[in-house]
């Protein structure tokens, strides 16, 4: 799992299941959600108790093109979770290295 934290953000990390192939961006602490769709098999997910950001699972994230495209979805994910891109990408490109 990698780590990467901004002054004015919540920890950003990533984990990439290479045998399921999906990705899993989790924004601050663990906590029971919900998952709406978004473009390509992203899943946007929501805290359940306060309907905030907390991560981003991207199913196929090899399979839909997502490891040539990381910039794209480093976008999205910034998007949704309110960090920089530039970080969002980082944590991207160490998960899927």
């Amino acid at each position: 799992m990698v780590a990467v934290a901004e002054p004015t953000a919540a920890a950003l990390t990533a984990d990439f299941d290479r045998t399921l192939d999906v990705l899993y961006v989790t924004f601050g602490p663990p906590r029971p959600g919900y998952g709406e769709d978004g473009p390509d098999d992203v899943i946007l997910r929501f805290g359940e108790h306060d309907d905030k950001p907390s991560g981003v699972t991207v199913v196929g994230f090899r399979a839909n093109g997502w490891l040539t495209k990381t910039q794209d979805l480093a976008l999205i994910i910034a998007q949704h979770v309110g960090v920089s891109q530039p970080v969002a990408l980082q944590v991207i490109e160490q998960a899927a290295a």
